[in-house]
C-alpha cells in the first residue's frame, strides 16, 4: 500500500465553451463543465484517505481538472478508481443532458454525448518525493492528452444532413417548431421555445448547453447598455434590450423574435424611457467589452521551479489554492457590479463589462491580483507572480465566437508581445476595421490605464479635438522608427504642437496651460510607446 498523486481531466474544453451564438451558451457551457468536475470530485471523495489538492470545490467556477492525493492504495485499487470515474463521468453527462431537455433519450442522441468529451486520469506513486511525483504526473498527463481516442460515426459511414448551427460539426437533431429546416434528419425533434431561433438547429451537445437548467445571462446588448438603461427599464421592454436600438424597431425583427406588442406601442415606450433618462439615440452605447485573464508562468509555479530554496511544494500548492480562490471571488465581485462574470476558476477569468467601466475595472482586477496573489506569494517564490489580460471591445451584433477568439488572441499577445505582466486590447468595429495595442500594466509605478483614462476623458469632455491623433499617425507613419533621442525629440515637439493646436477648452490661458501640462504627460507616456507601430494601425482610435 502506497500513496499516489492522482489527476483527472476532461477535454475538449476550449471548443466546448467558445462554440456559442448567445452569451447563455457561453455561460451554460462553463457551468456545465464546473458541475461535471464537481460531481467527479464528490465521487472520488467518497473513498477513504483522499485529499483534494486543487481546486477548491467551494467556488462557482471550477477548471476542467483536479489533483488529489490518495493514500494507502494498491495499483489495482487506483486503476479501479480511475475507470470508475470515467464510467461515472459519462453517466453524469448524460443525466445532465436529460435534465436540460427531457427528449434526449434515444441512442442516436446519446451517442453524440458519449463521443464528445474524453475523460482522462493519471496516477503516480509519490515515494516520499512530492515534487518529483507531480512533475511526472503532469508529463504523463500531457502525453495522454496528445492521443485522443474516438469512435467512428454511424459505423464508419459518417453523419449526413443538416449540421448544428452552433458547432457546425455534428448532425442537428433539434429545431424550432415553427419551421423545419432543410436537410434535417427525420429523427429531429421540433422544439417549442423562444430559446431556439427560427432556422436554428442544434445537436445534442449544444442543445444541452442552450437548455441547461437554471441558467440566465445578460445578452451583449444588455451588457452594452449597462449603466445607461436600468434593469427595470429593460424589463419594461419585454426583457429585450435590443428594442432600445432603432435598427431593431422593425416589423421583421418583431416577427423573428415573436414580439406580441404592436411596434407603435414599443416605439412610444422606448421614447418615454429615453426622455425619462434624458437620453438621445446617440447616447445608447452599442459596444461592450470582454475581459480574459490568467496568471503568467503558472506551469513554472505549479512545478516548483519558481520556488525559493527550502519551500515545500505540497504546502505551497495548498497555499496557492487559497490565494487563487480569494482572487477569483474578488474578481467576480468587481466585474458583476458593472457586467457579468462567465467563469472565475483558479487563475483563469472571463467576463463581460460595459464600455464606460472597462478601464476602471481593469485597474481593479490587476490591483486585486497583486494584493491577493502576488503579495501573498512573495515569501514562497523567486520571481513576482503576475497576470496578463486580453480585452476585446466589440459591437453587440458581432458574432460571439469571433469575439471570443480575439479575446484569446489578445491574451496571447499580452504574454508574447507584452512579455507578460501586460494587457492587450483589440477593437472590432462594426465596419470590419480592427485596431489593437499592447501595454504593460505599469510604466515605472504609474498605471498606463490611468493615462488612457486621462486621454479618453479629455477627448470625451471635448477639452481637445481628436484630429491630433490622426495627424500624428499620418506624419509618423512616414518616418522610420529608430527609437533614438533625435526621433523622440521630433515626436515630443510635434506632439506638443498638435496638442496645442487641438486644445479647444474655453478657459483662460492659465487654466489651459495647467490642463495642457497634465494631458500632454498622459499623451506622451502612451503615444510614444506606440509611435513605432503607427504604420500598422496599432493605436486605438
Amino acid at each position: 500500500m502506497i500513496d499516489f498523486l492522482f489527476l483527472f481531466s476532461i477535454s475538449p474544453v476550449q471548443s466546448f465553451i467558445s462554440q456559442a451564438r448567445k452569451t447563455i451558451d457561453l455561460y451554460a457551457g462553463s457551468r456545465l463543465l464546473s458541475k461535471l468536475i464537481k460531481l467527479q470530485i464528490n465521487e472520488l471523495s467518497k473513498q477513504n484517505n483522499v485529499e483534494i489538492i486543487f481546486p477548491n470545490t467551494n467556488g462557482d467556477s471550477l477548471p476542467n481538472r483536479f489533483v488529489a492525493k490518495i493514500s494507502n492504495k494498491s495499483e489495482s485499487e487506483i486503476e479501479k478508481l480511475g475507470k470508475n470515474l470515467q464510467d461515472s463521468f459519462e453517466k453524469y453527462f448524460i443525466d445532465l443532458a436529460g435534465k436540460s431537455y427531457k427528449h434526449i433519450s434515444k441512442d442516436f442522441y446519446i451517442s453524440q454525448l458519449k463521443d464528445f468529451f474524453t475523460p482522462n486520469w493519471v496516477a503516480v506513486p509519490i515515494k516520499n518525493d512530492y515534487q518529483k511525483a507531480y512533475l511526472e504526473l503532469e508529463k504523463v498527463h500531457a502525453a495522454i492528452k496528445n492521443i485522443r481516442t474516438f469512435n467512428q460515426l454511424n459505423n464508419g459511414n459518417g453523419e449526413q444532413g443538416r449540421k448544428c448551427s452552433l458547432c457546425g460539426e455534428r448532425n442537428a437533431y433539434f429545431y424550432n417548431s415553427e419551421k423545419k429546416t432543410a436537410f434535417i434528419s427525420d429523427k429531429a425533434i421540433a422544439v417549442t421555445s423562444k430559446e431556439l431561433n427560427i432556422n436554428e438547429a442544434l445537436c445534442t451537445v449544444c442543445m444541452t448547453k442552450r437548455f441547461y437548467p437554471n441558467s440566465s445571462y445578460p445578452s451583449t446588448a444588455e451588457i452594452a447598455l449597462k449603466g445607461i438603461i436600468s434593469d427595470s427599464q429593460i424589463k419594461e421592454m419585454g426583457n429585450d434590450p435590443q428594442l432600445f436600438y432603432e435598427e431593431s424597431l422593425t416589423e421583421e425583427y418583431f416577427k423573428k423574435n415573436k414580439i406580441d406588442k404592436p411596434l407603435k406601442e414599443v416605439k412610444e415606450l422606448r421614447r418615454s424611457i429615453l426622455k425619462e433618462n434624458n437620453l438621445q439615440q446617440s447616447d445608447l452605447q452599442k459596444y461592450y467589452a470582454i475581459i480574459m485573464f490568467d496568471g503568467d508562468n503558472m506551469g513554472k509555479l505549479l512545478s516548483g521551479s519558481n520556488l525559493k530554496n527550502g519551500v515545500d511544494l505540497e504546502n505551497f500548492h495548498k497555499h496557492l489554492l487559497v490565494t487563487l480562490e480569494r482572487n477569483a471571488k474578488q474578481a467576480t465581485k468587481i466585474v458583476n457590479k458593472v457586467g457579468k462574470t462567465v467563469y472565475a476558476g483558479g487563475d483563469d477569468f472571463l467576463g463581460f463589462v460595459s464600455l464606460n467601466s472597462l478601464l476602471k475595472t481593469l485597474k481593479l482586477l490587476n490591483e486585486t491580483f497583486s494584493n491577493e496573489v502576488s503579495n501573498n506569494l512573495k515569501s514562497f517564490v523567486k520571481d513576482e507572480v503576475t497576470m496578463s489580460a486580453g480585452i476585446v471591445i466589440a459591437h453587440y451584433k458581432m458574432p460571439l465566437h469571433i469575439v471570443l477568439n480575439w479575446a484569446r488572441k489578445m491574451e496571447q499577445d499580452a504574454k508574447k508581445e507584452g512579455s507578460r505582466n501586460a494587457f492587450a486590447i483589440a477593437v472590432l468595429k462594426h465596419s470590419g476595421e480592427i485596431h489593437k495595442t499592447v501595454y504593460g500594466w505599469k510604466n515605472n509605478k504609474e498605471y498606463n490605464i490611468e493615462n488612457m483614462h486621462n486621454i479618453i476623458k479629455s477627448l470625451t469632455e471635448k477639452h481637445f479635438s481628436t484630429n491630433f491623433i490622426y495627424t500624428l499617425e499620418e506624419e509618423l507613419s512616414k518616418l522610420y522608427y529608430s527609437g533614438n533621442t533625435i526621433y523622440k525629440k521630433q515626436f515630443q515637439t510635434e506632439l506638443k504642437r498638435l496638442i496645442h493646436k487641438s486644445n479647444i477648452m474655453l478657459k483662460n490661458e492659465n487654466e489651459k496651460t495647467e490642463d495642457f501640462s497634465d494631458r500632454k504627460k498622459s499623451y506622451e507616456e502612451l503615444l510614444y510607446k506606440r509611435c513605432k507601430d503607427f504604420y500598422n494601425n496599432s493605436i486605438i482610435k
